[in-house]
C-alpha cells in the first residue's frame, strides 16, 4: 500500500492571542455592504440582523443601538431585536437595563425553556434568589416530567426560604417521580466550575465592580448573564476581580471585552486579563477609562495533519 493509504487526515483547532489593535478593514467592508443591503430592503429581518452583527463587531454601539431600534420600529415585539439591545445596553456599562430587556424577552417568549434557563443562572450569579426561583419554577411547569427541573425548583425556593412554595411543587410533582426529585433537591446547588476550551481570568485594582465578556463572531456577547448554553462564571458581584469560561470554542474571531456595571462609575482602573485558550496562555493589561474597551483579540483556527490510520 502506498503511504497515503497508511496515513488519514487529522483536523484540530489552534488558537493565536493577542491584544486588540482595532476593527479590521474587512470590517469595516462587511458594515458599508451591509448598510448598502439594508437601504435595498429596509424591511428586511435578516439585512438588520446582518448589519447588527457587523457593527457590534466594530464597537459601533451607537449605530448599533439605532439599528437595532429601526428593527423593533417594524416589529415590536421581535426578541431578537431586544436581545441584541440587552447586549448594548450591558456593552455601555448598563447592566441593570440590560437584565431588564433580557426579561422583556422572556415574556414574549415564555416557553423558551433556554430563555428561563439563562436567567435563572444569572439571577442566581447575581445573588437574587427571588427571581432565579421565579424561572426555575416556570422551567418545573414548562416540563414537570423531568427530575432535574423539579429537583432544582425545589432547592431553589427551599435556599430562598420559601418553604411553602417548595412544599407546593413537591406536592404537584408526579408521585412516580417525587422520590428521586426530593432526593436530588436535598442535594446542594452545584458550584460553577470556570473551566473548558476558553477561559478568561480578570482582576484589578480599586472598588469598582466590572464585567468581563467575550464578542463573537457573529456580533453577540456572552458573560455571565449568558449568551450561550455552555457559559460558565464566578466571581460576577465580587469587587477586584471576576472569571469566566466557554467551554467549547468554535472557529473564528472572538473579542475580550471589560465593562462597567454602572453609568455612574468614572474611576480610572487598571487590571489584567489571564487568557486561556485551546492551551494557549496570556496575560494582557488594560486600563479602562470608558464605559467599555476591548482588550484582547482571539483567531481560532482549523488545522489539519496527517497520522498513521
Amino acid at each position: 500500500r502506498s503511504r497515503g493509504q497508511w496515513m488519514r487526515k487529522v483536523w484540530y483547532r489552534e488558537a493565536s492571542v493577542g491584544r486588540y489593535s482595532g476593527t479590521s478593514q474587512s470590517i469595516h467592508d462587511a458594515i458599508d455592504s451591509a448598510e448598502k443591503s439594508l437601504a435595498a430592503n429596509p424591511d428586511s429581518r435578516d439585512r438588520h440582523r446582518n448589519l447588527l452583527q457587523a457593527l457590534a463587531y466594530a464597537e459601533d454601539l451607537g449605530r448599533a443601538q439605532e439599528v437595532a431600534e429601526s428593527w423593533l420600529e417594524r416589529d415590536r415585539l421581535d426578541p431578537e431585536a431586544l436581545a441584541y439591545l440587552a447586549d448594548i445596553a450591558a456593552r455601555d456599562g448598563r447592566r441593570d437595563d440590560s437584565i431588564r430587556l433580557l426579561s422583556g424577552v422572556v415574556d414574549l417568549r415564555p416557553d423558551d425553556k433556554a430563555l428561563h434557563l439563562r436567567l435563572a443562572k444569572a439571577y442566581r450569579r447575581l445573588g437574587d434568589l427571588r427571581r432565579a426561583c421565579a424561572h426555575r419554577v416556570v422551567l418545573a411547569e414548562l416540563d414537570s416530567e423531568k427530575v432535574r427541573l423539579l429537583a432544582d425548583a425545589i432547592r431553589c425556593e427551599s435556599d430562598n426560604g420559601r418553604k411553602s412554595q417548595a412544599d407546593a411543587i413537591k406536592d404537584a410533582t408526579p408521585v412516580a417521580l417525587r422520590a428521586r426529585a426530593l432526593h436530588d433537591a436535598a442535594r446542594p446547588e452545584p458550584s460553577e466550575r470556570v473551566r473548558g476550551d476558553f477561559v478568561l481570568n480578570a482582576s484589578w485594582t480599586g472598588g469598582s465592580d466590572l464585567d468581563i465578556a467575550i464578542i463573537t463572531p457573529t456580533g453577540r456577547r456572552i458573560s455571565w448573564q449568558g449568551g450561550h448554553r455552555r457559559v460558565v462564571a464566578a466571581d460576577t458581584t465580587r469587587i477586584g476581580s471576576e472569571r469566566l469560561g466557554l467551554r467549547r470554542v468554535r472557529k473564528g474571531n472572538y473579542l475580550i471585552e471589560i465593562c462597567r456595571t454602572s453609568p455612574e462609575d468614572a474611576m480610572p482602573i487598571h487590571g489584567n486579563v489571564d487568557i486561556q485558550v485551546l492551551g494557549r496562555r496570556q496575560r494582557i493589561a488594560f486600563d479602562l477609562n470608558d464605559r467599555a474597551e476591548v482588550v484582547g483579540r482571539v483567531a481560532v483556527r482549523m488545522r489539519s495533519r496527517l497520522e498513521p490510520r
